[in-house]
């Protein structure tokens, strides 16, 4: 019986194409829309993100210490427990200009792209790099004072800070420092736990360009945001279905008349309606999610142009 059902809403579609025609149409801009949305939002947080962790680094949030003792307890607790990417900046204090200085671990530079311009990164003692803001040249002699010890170092390279929170001069590493800067590519939750709130502040967002490498957090994120257009876009399709399918009953009144006179139940001229929605939703939900991917390649194209990448995520799902 239901096989005749949908055999006989299959051919109420065709008589009734140009009304379904326009329902068709509806469903499929609504879908192709909510497709190319996801594309698109995912491809562009993707670029932006790879543009500026090129250009400002990788680094998300800014830890910041003064007792070496709880500052190495954290370290110790992040290495073994964490999943994250972290480095460490050494700060030694301030010239008379009120220039920053300190050094950074292996990978701090790269980490938070502070760019070599000129010249080599420190390889001795009294050899340092300069910002690119500093009026110094290379093999110029500056004055420094190191934790209260005063000498000449040599500039050996110039760089290009990423940001304007870093130092000014770097120099080579150093046995004692005042304090430090911890950089993390994601939050880390718990430094509470493991240290006294008054030895340590935490800079969350500092990096105004960063992304937290957190895949849960980032994931639930964008699962909800996903979500969120979903169900607008459901609503927005649902209330519009309701609305042309009430106007189409209104035209076919007599239709529906003729067919319960010829012994066709309420609930099987229900169940025919159903079919007749569901074969212009299903056929128009399938080819819009076939065309979203070529329709939205070709969005994402045009915005890498502006983003120096090219990066086209076509999860629809996440």
């Amino acid at each position: 019986m239901n096989k005749t059902i949908f055999q006989l809403a299959y051919r109420q579609v065709k008589v009734h194409k140009s009304q379904y025609l326009f329902m068709c149409v509806f469903i499929f801009v609504m879908t192709l829309a909510f497709h190319t949305y996801i594309i698109g939002t995912q491809s562009y947080y993707q670029m932006h993100k790879a543009y500026n962790e090129k250009y400002y680094g990788s680094w998300y949030i800014k830890y910041n210490f003064q007792n070496g003792e709880e500052f190495d307890l954290l370290k110790e607790e992040i290495a073994d427990k964490q999943n994250i990417k972290y480095h460490f900046m050494y700060m030694l204090g301030q010239t008379d200009d009120g220039f920053d200085i300190g050094f950074g671990d292996e990978g701090f530079y790269d980490f938070c792209a502070i760019t070599l311009k000129e010249g080599h990164f420190p390889s001795q003692n009294h050899e340092i790099v300069v910002s690119d803001q500093l009026p110094y040249q290379i093999n110029d002699l500056v004055e420094v004072d190191i934790l209260g010890t005063s000498q000449k170092m040599k500039v050996v390279g110039i760089v290009h800070n990423s940001q304007n929170i870093f130092c000014d001069i770097y120099t080579s590493p150093q046995d004692n420092y005042l304090e430090v800067n911890m950089y993390c590519d994601s939050l880390y939750y718990s430094p509470q736990k493991l240290v006294d709130n008054d030895s340590y502040y935490i800079e969350e967002n500092a990096n105004i360009y960063g992304y937290n490498h957190n895949e849960i957090w980032n994931d639930f994120h964008t699962i909800s945001a996903n979500l969120g257009v979903f169900l607008q876009a459901g609503l927005l399709i649902a209330v519009s279905l309701i609305a042309l399918t009430t106007t189409l009953l209104k035209r076919r009144v007599k239709e529906f008349a003729l067919l319960k006179g010829i012994g066709m139940t309420t609930k099987q001229l229900f169940l025919m309606e159903m079919y007749e929605i569901a074969l212009c939703s299903v056929l128009s939900i399938l080819l819009a999610t076939l065309l979203a991917p070529l329709f939205s390649y070709l969005i994402v194209y045009y915005i890498s142009l502006s983003q120096e990448c090219f990066i086209y995520d076509i999860n629809l799902f996440m």
